[in-house]
């Protein structure tokens, strides 16, 4: 593993364990034995650290929903779903100091509000292939994907900070948990072969 990809993988549990706001270059540079100049040569500050991993979550979310799009693989209430939940918790400091991150830096904020836009139009192409496999029910009333899409994003934003704090469950459980509560917006739209799908998914 290289320096770089050593600082971000340490920064990564740093941040994830104490937040952004107390973790410094320094701490990082002493977590992997490294010198505090070698690894401002390669991020001069904290916040490029959290810009590049905002980034390298972005990037792993676009492979898993562009494969969503695609008609022949896990679509979004069955495997590739929960590998979302996954990866979401992975990087779970950027869900917990959201509003902080993006008053903090804002080029991820403008990021992040381009990407919203064309996660609506991802997520369209996705229930429009669920309802033609016969896994989900159409559109209610017009406009209601969109609402809906606003509701998941509300909800994919904040299920980690409600996860820290009122979560009394077994760790390994979490997931789990929170894939089945935060899909109750989705279930009431499933087919009988969609609801298989999804208890397959949380099975697995």
């Amino acid at each position: 593993m290289d320096t770089k990809a050593r600082i971000l993988e340490a920064a990564l549990t740093l941040f994830n364990e104490e937040g952004t706001s107390t973790v410094t270059v320094r701490d990082i540079a002493k977590k992997i034995g490294i010198s505090h100049g070698n690894l401002c040569y390669h991020f001069p500050t904290v916040d490029d650290i959290i810009t590049r991993l905002y980034f390298n979550l972005v990037q792993e979310l676009d492979d898993e929903i562009t494969g969503m799009q695609n008609k022949n693989r896990s679509h979004l209430v069955g495997a590739g779903g929960r590998i979302l939940f996954g990866l979401l918790y992975q990087y779970r400091f950027l869900m917990l100091d959201f509003v902080h991150t993006m008053r903090r830096i804002p080029e991820i904020k403008k990021h992040y509000r381009k990407l919203q836009e064309r996660r609506k139009v991802e997520f369209k192409q996705i229930f429009a292939n669920l309802v033609e496999a016969g896994i989900m029910k159409p559109e209610l009333y017009p406009g209601f994907y969109d609402d809906l899409i606003t509701n998941m994003t509300m909800v994919g934003d904040a299920w980690i900070g409600h996860a820290e704090i009122l979560y009394r469950g077994k760790e390994k459980d979490k997931l789990d948990f929170y894939y089945r509560v935060t899909n109750s917006l989705l279930t009431p739209l499933l087919t009988e072969k969609g609801m298989a799908a999804f208890a397959a998914a949380r099975k697995g």
